[in-house]
């Protein structure tokens, strides 16, 4: 008898469920929790922006999306927006317990026009296994519809599998120069602003006092954060504090407490207790996750 060899699929990107998936305009949007204080979750999601422009806060890191583009946001990344009113998302939220998508997480990338079908497809099979709820409930998330065409559900799946795969093997990130170029003065501001936090990640602040140092008014202030990220000045100036502690947790150099001290916390306790509020999950077990 002839032995034939069998060759094991390694099993690189597997969608375990849905949260989202859909294509809405800016003004439609029924959550809107990420564009005001931002938000974090234990799944991964995309957003890629078909029309208009986008600003992306992930972890006090703040990328400028043009149409064409896409950002993946890793579980737990705190994160909030800011659009123009002619904004056009396509938004993918799922859970997948694969590693592989690790190196293109927080990042703005570029894709290509077969990439950008792929994602139409996408789009318009969930439309056919999904509903958007009209209110607001308790119930985050898509709906599953009653009628939905036979095995559609594995098929969405599967061409969710195939679109990242494609996107870890070809991506293409974005060049610095399509978002550094502006000369606006409210962009000016902000990077003021950043650079100021940036280098006051050790102490705690208070909206009066960061308007005071770049000489403008509380209320210009938060209209200048809302334009540019989506939050307020507190929580931008926190989304940087998780930033540093993410990294500095990654950098296994300092304990838990050496780096709330950096970061201008009272306690070890307090650190614990707003990285869990902004994430979802305390530093000890971003800590084991990073691990993997």
């Amino acid at each position: 008898m002839l032995k034939f060899n069998g060759i094991p699929v390694p099993d690189f990107i597997t969608i375990e469920s849905f949260i989202s998936v859909f294509r809405q305009k800016h003004e439609d949007l029924i959550y809107e929790e990420c564009y005001n204080i931002g938000e974090a979750h234990n799944f991964w999601e995309f957003l890629y922006l078909e029309e208009g422009e986008i600003n992306v806060l992930v972890d006090g890191e703040l990328h400028c999306l043009l149409p064409g583009q896409l950002i993946i946001y890793a579980p737990f990344s705190f994160h909030s927006v800011s659009s123009s009113s002619d904004a056009v998302i396509n938004v993918v939220s799922f859970s997948c317990k694969s590693s592989s998508l690790s190196g293109l997480s927080n990042i703005a990338i570029d894709l290509s026009s077969e990439q950008v079908s792929a994602l139409r497809s996408i789009i318009t099979l969930s439309e056919e296994c999904f509903f958007l709820p009209t209110e607001i409930s308790d119930e985050r998330g898509m709906f599953l519809r009653k009628d939905i065409p036979n095995l559609a559900l594995q098929k969405l799946a599967k061409l969710v599998e195939l679109f990242l795969i494609d996107l870890c093997r070809n991506y293409s990130p974005v060049s610095k120069a399509n978002t550094d170029d502006k000369n606006n003065p409210l962009d000016e501001q902000f990077a003021a602003l950043t650079t100021f936090l940036s280098y006051n990640l050790h102490r705690f602040l208070s909206a009066e006092e960061i308007s005071s140092e770049l000489s403008i008014s509380v209320s210009k202030l938060s209209k200048l954060c809302k334009a540019q990220c989506g939050c307020g000045p507190i929580d931008y100036f926190l989304s940087l504090k998780i930033g540093a502690a993410k990294r500095m947790i990654s950098e296994k150099r300092l304990n838990l407490t050496q780096i709330s001290e950096k970061l201008g916390f009272s306690s070890v306790h307090y650190f614990s207790r707003l990285f869990k509020a902004k994430t979802g999950i305390t530093p000890s077990e971003y800590a084991k996750n990073a691990e993997h």
